[in-house]
Parts: structure tokens; C-alpha cells; sequence
């Protein structure tokens, strides 16, 4: 690393990482010009890795700031998707059992961690040794004690699967048919487990999937869960993430409904200065669009905590 780069890289770390962390007005577009996604990480290079306290759970996060979406989290002072931890923050209890199958290093399993408190458990899974080992050192900066992390996936049977990992970024790790070339990333075979074995005994409040495309093998491994418990689901759904796992957001929703699961959309929106989660009902006739989605049964707990973020009190 030069000097110059440096010296840019500290001074935009002191000046621009107070303002983008405030998220005041602009602070995006600063972000994407001076930050960055893939296209920037060269210029990150050279940085050790750090600890910074998230700001919506107050744990310590290990981030290398090389990688975008660690690099995200250092000047953000929390993760990147925003819709997801709001929701998180909106339907998960003291006390609750919530699920995070496809947790990467345990950013969203943090947050999850805080909200259900020591009364509570988050049962994580993430057959990927790399995030997998950022997640657990997490765990054991910040003293965490409610929080497991089972080495595996998840499917609708049991087994050991490949794992395609590309070198760009770990999350987009998957089960499905890879999207890059064999040499710009690694394989991994992987323990598979079943969701409705590894979670026999448990009445979770939520569960949170992030397996890209490999959404509808991990629901069927779950029927048993999901007619027991009725939980939240909380889904990121592309189609072309789909595709590769031969499946489609179509097939998604079907299995969804019949469990008698219906739909929102998860947004934010500016209200009062600050960001607030926006839930926009699915209309499965409906042009599909990719995006993070929550999913309930009407009746449940869950939904009724769903309606009360749409149409709260007052």
C-alpha cells in the first residue's frame, strides 16, 4: 500500500466514517463515491482487520475492511441491510427462540442475539468455515452465551452438498449451480442436515433464511416446524439465485401458501429524520421483483405482530 493511498484511506476514515455513520442526509451517495462496493476493495487494501461496537446491539463486530460488506459495517456501525434488522427489531421478544439458517458471520444473529436476551436462544447454521469462524469469534469477544452455531445446511434431506464460494465475496456462497468460473472461488462439501430434525423440540418465534437460491430446499426440510410453530419467516427471494437451485419464486410462494403463509415486502422509509421499516403486502399475481420478504400465518403471533407494525397505535 502507498503512501498516498494511506494517507486517503485515513483521511476518509476521520472526516467521512463520523458522517456516514450519523446516516445524515447525503450520506449515501458520499458512501458509494468514497467507499464503496467490489469496485473499491482495491483500494482498501493493506487494512488490518478491526473490532467496531454495533450500534443496534452494542456487541463488538470483527470486520476487514478489504471486503466491501465488512467495510459497510465499519463505517455504518451496523450491517448493511437495514429492512431486515428493523423487522428483527420489530417482531423478536425477550425470550424467544429465533433461527438464522444461512447466517454468514453472524451479523444479523448479533441483533438477534440482544433481542431475545439471556432468556432467550438463537440457533444458528452456516456450513461455511471461513464466516463461520468470524461469527464464532464474535461470540466469543462479546461473551455470548444464548447463541449456537451448527457447522451445516440445511435441506430437505440429509447428506453433503458442494458449496460454491466465490473469493469476491463469502455470502454469495451457495448450494446451487455457480454463477463464476470454477477458479474464481472454491468448493466446499458440506454437511447437510434437515431443519425439522435439527430443530425437534423447538418452538421458534423466527426464522431468518439467507441461502442463496437455496430457499426452497431448506422450507421443505421445515413443513414439520412451520405447521408446529407457525413462525415468522424472513426470506431473501431472487429468481435468478432460484434458477441455479432449480427452483422460482413461484414454487416459493406455493410452498409458503401451503402452509397458509401470505406475504410483505420489506422496505424503509424517512419518517421524522430517521428510517422506519415499510411492509408492502405481496400480490402474487403480481410482476415479480426480487427483495428481503416476511412472510406469516394469519392467526399467529407473528402476523399480529406484523399488522401492528404496518398500523401502529395511534
Amino acid at each position: 500500500m502507498g503512501w498516498f493511498n494511506a494517507f486517503a484511506q485515513a483521511a476518509i476514515i476521520g472526516t467521512v466514517r463520523p458522517y456516514v455513520s450519523r446516516e445524515l442526509p447525503g450520506w449515501g451517495k458520499l458512501y458509494n463515491r468514497l467507499i464503496g462496493t467490489y469496485a473499491h476493495d482495491g483500494f482498501w487494501a493493506g487494512q488490518p482487520p478491526r473490532w467496531v461496537r454495533g450500534k443496534l446491539h452494542g456487541y463488538e463486530m470483527r470486520v476487514d475492511i478489504r471486503r466491501w460488506s465488512n467495510r459497510a459495517t465499519f463505517f455504518l456501525g451496523r450491517f448493511y441491510d437495514l429492512p431486515t434488522q428493523l423487522l428483527m427489531m420489530g417482531v423478536v421478544r425477550r425470550g424467544d427462540t429465533v433461527v438464522d439458517i444461512g447466517a454468514n458471520e453472524g451479523m444479523i444473529s448479533l441483533l438477534l442475539s440482544r433481542l431475545a436476551g439471556p432468556d432467550g436462544r438463537v440457533i444458528a447454521f452456516e456450513p461455511n468455515p471461513g464466516p463461520r469462524a468470524v461469527f464464532e469469534a464474535n461470540l466469543e469477544r462479546n461473551r455470548i452465551m444464548n447463541t449456537r452455531v451448527h457447522a451445516c445446511g440445511l435441506a430437505d434431506e440429509p447428506g453433503t452438498l458442494p458449496l460454491f464460494v466465490p473469493h469476491m465475496n463469502s455470502g454469495e456462497g451457495s448450494f446451487g449451480a455457480r454463477r463464476y468460473d470454477a477458479d474464481e472461488g472454491e468448493t466446499i462439501a458440506c454437511p447437510i442436515g434437515v431443519g425439522d430434525e435439527m430443530l425437534a423440540g423447538e418452538i421458534p418465534a423466527v426464522i431468518k433464511i439467507d441461502v442463496e437460491g437455496f430457499e426452497l430446499r431448506v422450507l421443505r426440510g421445515l413443513s414439520k416446524t412451520m405447521a408446529q410453530a407457525k413462525p415468522v419467516i424472513v426470506m431473501e427471494m431472487v429468481a435468478s439465485h432460484l434458477a441455479r437451485a432449480d427452483a422460482s419464486p413461484a414454487a416459493l410462494m406455493e410452498e409458503l401458501a401451503r402452509h397458509g403463509y401470505v406475504g410483505h415486502r420489506l422496505g424503509v422509509e424517512r419518517v421524522g429524520g430517521r428510517q422506519a421499516l415499510r411492509l408492502i403486502p405481496v400480490d402474487p399475481a403480481a410482476e415479480w421483483t426480487d427483495g428481503d420478504l416476511v412472510w406469516t400465518v394469519p392467526g399467529s403471533a407473528g402476523h399480529d405482530a406484523i399488522e401492528a407494525i404496518r398500523q401502529p397505535a395511534g
